[in-house]
């Protein structure tokens, strides 16, 4: 045995990783990244749409406020319900604001009239005579397979493997306007 004070111990080993260490570290990782690469796609997503959502949610509402501060009707219209743009504009035709494309991302809005248009009057109330139906606004995911809008929502169902978890967007007749889930259990707050 050699002694500490022989001049072939060596008392520091050279430490490092073998090939194989190493190889089956990165098939670690690359099993792991696989079987998590669906929840990043679902949850970017998701992402898209409630940004969509509170987008539409901030125009629907500078609107309302517009309309109270200058007395006057003021529009909300969805420009293209294939992409979430909009635009607000006066009585008098003057656009105060708008919402591009681009900046919404890849959703679809869906709602039971055409074109999605919500006027506010000077009071801040939905300006349609005799509607007292609530207004809804359904922001979901355009998917490339064709089935997009509310088709690619969840239903809250166990057996749903659905990934969008879509927002609807509700006007009341006297002008509250809120953004909730669909797929929120009932008695919270966030709940349709």
């Amino acid at each position: 045995m050699l002694r500490s004070d022989h001049p072939g111990f060596v008392a520091d080993r050279v430490t490092g990783f073998t090939l194989v260490e190493l190889v089956v570290v990165i098939s670690v990782v690359g099993v792991v990244l696989a079987l998590s690469m669906p929840s990043f796609t679902a949850m970017i997503g998701n992402m898209g749409i409630r940004g969509a959502a509170e987008s539409m949610l901030g125009g629907l509402q500078v609107a309302r406020m517009e309309a109270v501060k200058r007395n006057e009707n003021v529009t909300f219209a969805v420009t293209d319900v294939n992409g979430g743009a909009w635009v607000i504009t006066s009585q008098s035709g003057a656009q105060i604001n708008q919402k591009a494309k681009s900046e919404t991302g890849n959703v679809v809005i869906e709602s039971d009239i055409d074109p999605i248009e919500v006027t506010f009057n000077g009071l801040g109330r939905r300006a349609v005579p005799n509607d007292a139906n609530v207004l809804s606004l359904v922001v979901a995911r355009a998917v490339a397979e064709g089935n997009g809008g509310s088709d690619a929502c969840q239903d809250g169902s166990a057996d749903d493997l659905r990934v969008y978890r879509c927002m609807n967007i509700t006007i009341e007749p006297g002008g509250q306007i809120r953004m909730c889930d669909p797929q929120r259990p009932l008695g919270d707050a966030q709940a349709c």
